[in-house]
Parts: structure tokens; C-alpha cells; sequence
């Protein structure tokens, strides 16, 4: 009897796992039918003669086995869209990743200089970017534009010329065991300083710009009224936008001139 029971009990633990995978499986993430998406515009593309399924289908697998999660999905994408090397064939999010490098680069012939900065690293505007990580820049170009599609090879270094996330310094292995950006720069003297970067999100400079256009409308009101009643308006200044905010400070004006 005992041994019946344990039978029984091991053909229903079985059932159950059984059928968790076969939940999972059909049940699968948003960014499953993305891959599934992706492939389906390859297939009806003029791309189709060189398409291979391969990758893709390995994707798919590790979806399904938990091994990915959307921003691994996303990089594999682009990886695998890379390779076909069509710079017209790639992915990219709805909503820009806010999260990127504190410094943003320009090509200028064979070099490339740090050209916008936040505030505080202003010292290095116009600095050359020597390395990144411990490799020289053309390595480090190599490493991060494995997730970019191009069709030559002066075109990878035009990569760097944006706000570039900071994910893709860590799928391209380039980040420290601690989360940072090592980049080694150059001043025009020739004095070679090397800095270790942290990621920053990128909507609180936009925050910052906003709440300094707050703080010089306010600096112009006199009256405490005024004051009391813009300093209302101010919390919805982050929805609303600076402009509109404006006019409110212009309205609390108009009415204490009738008060």
C-alpha cells in the first residue's frame, strides 16, 4: 500500500511539473513575439535570400527556458541583426534608455573628443578619448558596435556620436565588476587623465533645467501673494512644461493687480 502511495504520489509530482513547463511554454513574454516579429519582416523582406533562422530560433529556446529576460532579448536582437551588417535592418526601443555615459563624443578625422558634458565634468569639453576600459579606442568601437548595424567600417566609430546607454558598454563587456566606465582622455596640453563613470539618468538634467527656469521666474515676483500662488503652480511644473508654467506666473500677476 505504502508503495502504491509513493507511486502515485511521483506520477502526480511528475504531472505537475509537467505541467508548469507546459504553462510556461504557453505563456510566453511580450518580447517572445517580438523576436517571432522581427523574423517574419526578414522573411517577407529582400533580405530573405541571406536570412538564417539559426540565431533566432536559439533565442526563442532560451526565452522559453527562462534564461532571458526583455534587455538580454533586445541585445540579442541587435546582435543577431548586426551581423547581417545593413545598416538599414535593426531594432531600437519605443521610449530612448534614459540611463547613459555623463560625457558625449565627436569624431573629428582619425580622432575622437569629448563634446557635451554635465557640469561636472565641464573640464573635460574638448578632451581626446584615448581608451576605453583597458582597450585602445578602435578594440573598444569593435566590442560596443557588435549590437549596431553597419555596412562600413569608418561608420562604427559614427556610433559613438550619441547619448549612448549604458547598457551598451555593459553587454559589450567593457564595465568593471563594480558597474563603472573606465575612459582614459587627453588634453589639448597632452596631459592624459583617466576617469571612472557611473551610469546617470539622463531625465534629470532635463528635471534640473526645469526647476532652475522655475527657481528665475520666481526670482522675478515681488509680492508674497504671487509668490505663494506660482509656488502652487510649480509642483505641476514637471507635468505641465516650463512654458506653461510661464503663462500661470503671468495670470497670478494680472490677478493681484485686481485684488
Amino acid at each position: 500500500m505504502k508503495k502504491s502511495l509513493l507511486i502515485i504520489l511521483s506520477l502526480l509530482s511528475v504531472l505537475a511539473l509537467a505541467s508548469c513547463k507546459n504553462q510556461k511554454t504557453a505563456n510566453p513574454p511580450a518580447f517572445y513575439f517580438d523576436v517571432l516579429k522581427v523574423k517574419a519582416d526578414l522573411t517577407c523582406s529582400s533580405m530573405r535570400s541571406i536570412y538564417n533562422p539559426a540565431d533566432f530560433d536559439q533565442l526563442e529556446k532560451d526565452i522559453l527556458a527562462g534564461k532571458v529576460n526583455s534587455t538580454d532579448c533586445y541585445y540579442r536582437l541587435r546582435k543577431i541583426l548586426g551581423n547581417y551588417h545593413v545598416a538599414h535592418v535593426y531594432i531600437q526601443p519605443l521610449e530612448p534608455d534614459p540611463v547613459a555615459l555623463p560625457l558625449t563624443f565627436y569624431n573629428f578625422g582619425k580622432e575622437i573628443h569629448v563634446c557635451g558634458v554635465t557640469k561636472q565634468y565641464e573640464k573635460y569639453l574638448g578632451w581626446k578619448l584615448i581608451k576605453i576600459s583597458e582597450f585602445e579606442i578602435d578594440e573598444a568601437v569593435d566590442k560596443i558596435t557588435d549590437f549596431y548595424s553597419y555596412e562600413t567600417v569608418i561608420s562604427k566609430r559614427y556610433y559613438l556620436e550619441k547619448k549612448i546607454p549604458f547598457n551598451d558598454f555593459k553587454y559589450a563587456g567593457l564595465l568593471d565588476k563594480r558597474g563603472k566606465l573606465h575612459v582614459t582622455l587627453e588634453s589639448p596640453e597632452g596631459k592624459t587623465e583617466g576617469l571612472v563613470l557611473k551610469a546617470i539618468d539622463t531625465r534629470l538634467d532635463t528635471m534640473e533645467e526645469k526647476l532652475n527656469k522655475t527657481i528665475d521666474l520666481l526670482t522675478e515676483l515681488t509680492s508674497s501673494v504671487v509668490e505663494n500662488r506660482a509656488v502652487s503652480y510649480a509642483v505641476g511644473d514637471t507635468i505641465c512644461g516650463a512654458e506653461r508654467f510661464k503663462s500661470y506666473v503671468e495670470r497670478a500677476k494680472e490677478e493681484l493687480k485686481h485684488e
